[in-house]
């Protein structure tokens, strides 16, 4: 019911990438995919300019497939999650940011909708915990 399929970043491979992607989701017929860390792709671009419109292509083909994808990104502790978000923001129906956050002396995941295609969103920054019971959600940071 799973296949994990672990492509190391080489330069220059991410056709070849995303080849093996698409082609491991045809032949297994998946209906759900997990790309967990776009960053690959990035380092593995011999042209990073290409990157948009790649994974505008790779997202097209998995959807025409009829697969619904989550992709994850990891974005460095400080940085502007908006710029690393910028190309794939296009190909994105929501975008969610996980962060630790640290309040006074505690640190809390937290989680922030971006982007919401089709709906309206509270944009707010909100902790979360995750425990025996699943996920949930708290009231905003701050308020």
């Amino acid at each position: 019911a799973l296949e994990i399929i672990w492509c190391p970043p080489l330069e220059g491979r991410i056709d070849a990438m995303a080849y093996k992607l698409l082609e491991a989701a045809r032949r297994r017929r998946v209906s759900r995919l997990l790309v967990d860390g776009m960053e690959a792709f990035g380092q593995s671009a011999l042209q990073p300019e290409r990157l948009g419109r790649f994974f505008t292509a790779l997202a097209g083909e998995l959807r025409n497939a009829g697969v619904t994808t989550l992709y994850t990104l990891e974005v460095p502790s400080g940085s502007d999650p908006a710029e690393r978000l910028a190309p794939v923001s296009a190909i994105a129906q929501y975008l969610l940011v996980l962060r630790f956050a640290e309040l006074g002396a505690d640190v809390r995941r937290t989680v922030t909708i971006r982007k919401s295609r089709r709906s309206a969103f509270d944009p707010r920054i909100r902790a979360f915990r995750i425990g025996e019971r699943g996920i949930t959600i708290g009231d905003a940071v701050g308020a």
